[in-house]
């Protein structure tokens, strides 16, 4: 998939390369097929002058592209693998100059960085020179810094070393980050991307993020709530919480929210001065239509900006929060979540809502989703905890029935089946008997032995307190 940028630089002001959903500075994804080309596990080539006396036992295929037609312009592009059971995986956005000059440099050495070699969980020290560049003047300098192609997005000052003739800036780095990645600015417009390039450190060792913000539902995201119009999904990976509701633009238009709250004591006015009431939040992710920007706030109303939130607006607007580092150790008894739309104006009504409301213009405690969470973060009868249960579609999409192979633990359980929205479609059970992969057939067909329309349908196996839920589409 490639892209053209609007103005052959990459923005550090805003995070539209960063991001696939994109924005107003970068044009629409182009697919382009690549051409693949197959290498033997064993000796591929009569070369008797090389004795490969260690073969591997798995090596990779090779695949490639010609790119035609682009000149003096600065892309974007990734790739996107599907394997055979449907499954796809993207890298990360990567960017390249086409074209002589003005699109960006050679990496210099201002910035390093010790250990050379930093590991996931580990502490990491940066250190910026800004001489000659255009921070070299600046009294106070900030490093921007996200992981994982810009995810996690935070500022943070920096401090001033004279023995090292640097800013330096300590940083923990997460289990999950694979990569940081970090530009500088002195807190008054004025950045050091290194010439659109930006800086990019490996990490060791790290697993990668549980979710990835990019404004597309998340694969592993369960079905929660849905007014009919506007829905909203979650799910959990330790103590990180993913949520998700559709973007602005894809229902009325409105302005869109999610709300995150730990107790229900007080209310307060609507944000952004909208109209009504609603209870007073914890955390707030929320999205404006009219530009699509997009961002956490506290529950003083003030935009929140470190490694604790995350997320993106496209598709979907959705987040994630650190619940540990937020909420601290124990977690609260268990928290209220609910989605929104409002007018976009000021005093602009409430609209659609998840979970549905009575129409009275106020969310309160009966128009939240509730669910419970242990000491540990594990959630007990609220959201699915995942991968304890393998769920797997095969084929997806299929007609006119799927077979639905399910890693069970020998307990009895069942697989719910749900359309898009939230109405129980059938249930299919899963009979008790050892441990291992079972296999059940859905033939298309609703409780009564009508067969359903062609569409979305979330499939939730669930096992004692163990649940997982997948998505999959019929077409007729």
């Amino acid at each position: 998939m490639i892209r053209e940028d609007g103005d052959g630089a990459n923005d550090p002001a805003t995070h539209h390369n960063e991001t696939y959903a994109g924005g107003a500075d970068v044009g629409v994804w182009t697919s382009l097929t690549m051409t693949g080309r197959s290498f033997p596990a064993g000796e591929p080539w009569d070369m008797p002058e090389i004795d490969l006396t260690e073969l591997p036992i798995h090596i990779a295929d090779q695949y490639w592209v010609r790119l035609t037609g682009y000149s003096d312009v600065l892309l974007d592009y990734y790739i996107e693998a599907e394997d055979s059971l449907g499954y796809v995986k993207r890298s990360p956005i990567q960017h390249v100059w086409v074209g002589t000059g003005g699109g960006g440099a050679e990496p210099d050495n201002s910035v390093r960085w010790k250990p050379e070699f930093p590991e996931a969980g580990d502490s990491v020290t940066i250190y910026y020179d800004p001489s000659g560049g255009p921070l070299s003047a600046a009294p106070a300098v900030s490093v921007h810094l996200g992981t994982n192609g810009w995810q996690g997005v935070f500022d943070d000052p920096m401090i001033w070393s004279a023995a090292d003739t640097a800013w330096c800036y300590g940083y923990s780095i997460p289990s999950t980050a694979t990569s940081i990645d970090l530009v500088f600015h002195d807190n008054n417009g004025i950045w050091d991307n290194n010439n659109g390039a930006d800086w990019v450190i490996p990490v060791l060792g790290g697993t990668g993020p549980p979710f990835f913000m990019d404004g597309q539902l998340d694969d592993s995201a369960n079905f929660l709530a849905t007014d009919g119009t506007l829905s909203l999904w979650g799910a959990i990976d330790g103590s990180t919480l993913y949520l998700a509701t559709e973007g602005t633009g894809t229902t009325n238009g409105d302005d869109r929210f999610l709300f995150i709250l730990a107790d229900t004591l007080t209310t307060r006015g609507a944000p952004w001065t909208k109209s009504g009431s609603v209870l007073s939040w914890d955390y707030l992710l929320a999205a404006e239509e009219s530009n699509g920007w997009s961002g956490w706030f506290d529950a003083a109303e003030t935009v929140i900006s470190n490694p604790s939130v995350d997320g993106a607006h496209g598709g979907v607007l959705e987040g994630t929060l650190d619940l540990t580092g937020l909420y601290g150790d124990p977690l609260p008894a268990g928290l209220y979540l609910a989605a929104s739309g409002y007018g976009t104006a000021g005093g602009g009504l409430l609209g659609p809502q998840a979970p549905g409301g009575n129409g009275d213009g106020d969310i309160a405690l009966p128009e939240y989703h509730y669910f419970s969470l242990t000491s540990t973060g594990i959630p007990g009868n609220g959201l699915p905890v995942h991968p304890t249960l393998a769920l797997r579609l095969m084929p997806n999409p299929f007609n006119p029935s799927v077979r639905l192979t399910v890693e069970f633990s020998g307990r009895q359980g069942e697989i719910t089946i749900y359309d898009v929205g939230g109405r129980e479609i059938n249930r299919l059970p899963l009979s008790p008997g050892a441990a291992g992969l079972k296999e059940v057939i859905w033939d298309g067909m609703d409780s009564r032995g009508e067969p359903v329309r062609s569409g979305i349908y979330f499939f939730r196996a669930r096992s004692g307190i163990r649940e997982v839920v997948r998505k999959g589409v019929l077409l007729r």
